[in-house]
């Protein structure tokens, strides 16, 4: 059986795919362009890997100290995101705001499965 902490996460990755899905959904419907639909999906799928990374390296230097790699990967993400941002905004701000939902979705899943747990705990009376 996984730990709680592993089911905990990969039922805040898997809520964050399916908000990530449907807000590329949302975005190429009501703008009627599929190509914004493709930027809020490459930033919920950019979020999600960035938000498992940072899991992993957060769990390294936790458990062996090595703090400097989450220094690192911080600073690449943050200049990643930067620069896709800048690249973006070339095009239109409405990529530029769908990027942005997309990049969003992580703290979506967060809220989702806190509902959840909220949930079970007044309804069930467990966690």
């Amino acid at each position: 059986m996984k730990k709680k902490s592993e089911q905990l996460f990969r039922r805040i990755i898997t809520g964050s795919g399916i908000i990530g899905v449907v807000a590329a959904a949302a975005f190429a419907f009501f703008t009627k362009n599929l190509l914004y639909g493709i930027m809020a999906l490459a930033g919920a799928a950019f979020a999600i890997f960035g938000f498992i990374v940072m899991i992993k390296a957060f769990d390294n230097f936790v458990y062996r100290r090595k703090g400097g790699v989450l220094v690192g990967l911080s600073l690449v993400k943050l200049l990643l995101v930067t620069g896709l941002i800048y690249l973006l905004s070339r095009h239109s701000l409405l990529a530029v705001l769908s990027f942005a939902a997309g990049l969003l979705t992580p703290i979506g899943g967060i809220m989702a499965e806190a509902l959840c747990q909220m949930g079970k705990a007044l309804f069930h009376g467990r966690t």
